[in-house]
């Protein structure tokens, strides 16, 4: 099976799950073992100033104080930098920025991951560019995603800087129809016709 690394992931109007509905992941990893993606539509508060704050100090994890605070539906304070919860998987906090100088990893054309605190903190404190803080994950076994993607959980579709970075709250709505045509096509074998650009 070819890689989705780098690609979206956009849940299906028929997922009720509160954690996957309406939902927009963009998939971060995969090889033979599994994959691992992260969501981009559920904004959390505090924003990403006062949350990269609280990652320097060790007293307490991260996620243990943000639990009273997290409001998926709420707008970015601040359209630079926004911080998400990424999945219910723990793991260590990353960011997504177009920027290959603040990176560790390529996922997807021009579409960056960080996970050094050094790196983190330049975005946060430079604002350089559109970054998301991602908190936590999304995780799938060898052959889970594809069964998720076949079972019609999700519509996979290529990755663009403008897409990802796209407001919170306009994503999964603007890129459903898309998504689904594509599955469309696919599913009953026909070439996918409508040009990428009516994304933008």
């Amino acid at each position: 099976m070819e890689s989705l690394t780098g690609n979206l992931l956009v849940a299906s109007s028929i997922v009720g799950d509160p954690v996957y509905s309406r939902g927009v992941c963009l998939v971060v990893h995969q090889d033979d073992d599994g994959a691992i993606g992260v969501m981009l539509n559920r904004p959390m508060q505090p924003g990403p100033a006062a949350f990269m704050k609280m990652l320097s100090n060790d007293d307490e994890a991260p996620s243990n104080r943000l639990t009273s605070t997290v409001e998926p539906s709420s707008p970015p304070a601040n359209p630079l930098g926004t911080v998400h919860f990424g999945g219910p998987l723990s793991g260590p906090v990353v960011a997504i920025h177009p920027l290959s100088q603040y990176a560790e990893a390529e996922t997807g054309k021009g579409i960056y991951v960080a996970a050094q605190k050094q790196n983190l903190e330049d975005l946060v404190r430079e604002q350089p560019c559109p970054y998301r803080l991602i908190v936590g994950h999304l995780g799938w076994e060898s052959g889970q995603l594809q069964a998720e993607i076949d079972a019609g959980i999700w519509h996979p579709m290529p990755a663009t800087v403008d897409t990802v970075f796209r407001n919170a709250a306009e994503m999964w709505p603007a890129l459903i129809g898309r998504a689904t045509s594509r599955s469309v096509a696919r599913w009953i074998g026909v070439p996918d016709v409508i040009g990428a650009g009516e994304l933008n």
